[in-house]
């Protein structure tokens, strides 16, 4: 029996399609080892991928579905085979579809399919990855002022520092200077516009002499603006410290 006839008797065995002394012969060469267990898994494989696209006949089908598909295993292989084709359908259908044609026979069994859902869950994990530590590594796009704290307050024409922000300024960084009783402390602080509008901003980094804070670039218009400092005590208690940081951003 040429390979050929030998891959067909394989396959219509496997879709239930061999009756009386054909299905003997082949159920006979599966137990001599005439035919290899590469050989039957290929065939399942073959059918398979025929199945998911589409190019089984219509009595191969409920042939497939009714007798193929009786065991729990091959339930399994179609769904690692269908969660593989979606995934490769979505990302490069056409590449998919040439390499479907030179695919060699054997390379989707049980644990071949397994290997390859594992690959395409790694490459997506290592893609998200790659792209938080690029985003982490990009050098960031901010201006930076540092201000000291002044007694006075806009009304008595308090000076103030001048800030001009990038075209493509993605923050504001204001690095305030700590008066000299008060840096062992824990601080909250609060930025208004010369409108009295409040302004979202959040501490990045605390030093003993100094507060970095950071406001968004696109909540900063052109105007005059006040941060004021608060020591926050263990208990949560806050007392405002005395006295204002002034910027305009230009």
């Amino acid at each position: 029996m040429t390979t050929d006839q030998s891959w067909q008797l394989v396959r219509r065995y496997l879709l239930g399609d061999l009756k009386g002394s054909d299905q003997e012969n082949c159920e006979e060469k599966f137990m001599t080892g005439e035919a290899s267990l590469a050989e039957i898994e290929a065939a399942e494989d073959d059918l398979l991928d025929e199945y998911l696209a589409g190019r089984l006949t219509e009595n191969e089908r409920v042939q497939f579905e009714q007798h193929f598909l009786s065991t729990p295993a091959r339930k399994q292989k179609l769904r690692f085979a269908k969660v593989f084709h979606r995934y490769v359908a979505s990302h490069q259908p056409a590449a998919a579809a040439a390499a479907d044609s030179r695919i060699p026979p054997g390379l989707f069994n049980l644990q071949t399919w397994s290997a390859r859902i594992a690959i395409v869950v790694l490459f997506s994990v290592m893609a998200g990855v790659w792209f938080y530590l690029r985003s982490r590594n990009e050098t960031p796009n901010y201006a930076i002022v540092t201000l000291s704290l002044s007694p006075s307050t806009r009304a008595a024409g308090a000076h103030d520092t001048t800030v001009t922000l990038p075209d493509s300024g993605d923050s504001l960084r204001a690095v305030l200077l700590l008066p000299e009783d008060g840096r062992e402390t824990n601080y909250r602080v609060e930025v208004e516009s010369d409108t009295g509008e409040a302004i979202p901003s959040r501490i990045v980094e605390q030093k003993p002499e100094s507060l970095m804070i950071e406001l968004q670039g696109s909540q900063l218009q052109r105007r005059q603006y006040v941060v004021k400092l608060f020591e926050v005590s263990d208990q949560r208690i806050e007392r405002r410290i005395s006295g204002n940081y002034f910027f305009t951003v230009k």
